[in-house]
């Protein structure tokens, strides 16, 4: 079963342990969320006709997610979660 987002919340010590298990990172998670951003844009740009709505609604779909990946980058900061670069992620 899939969560929605809202039913997700900040981050609890249980999800961080499933985190820090999965070997999960920010840049796992920016990664990811700049995919599935690319995903929904892609969407909007192929469902929408009219150009002032389609820009208006890409420009919200942008915020959306970039605020979401400003959230997960400003708690992974607060809780002093260890990140790594792409390149320290490569090389693991």
């Amino acid at each position: 079963m899939y969560t929605e987002f809202s039913e997700v919340g900040p981050m609890t010590s249980e999800v961080e342990a499933m985190c820090r298990e999965a070997k999960l990172s920010y840049y796992n998670v920016e990664s990811y969320l700049k995919y599935l951003s690319g995903q929904v844009l892609t969407l909007v740009e192929a469902t929408t006709t009219d150009p002032e709505q389609r820009k208006a609604t890409k420009d919200i779909v942008k915020k959306l997610f970039s605020d979401s990946m400003l959230s997960v980058y400003d708690d992974v900061v607060s809780r002093g979660v260890e990140t790594f670069s792409p390149s320290e992620e490569t090389s693991k």
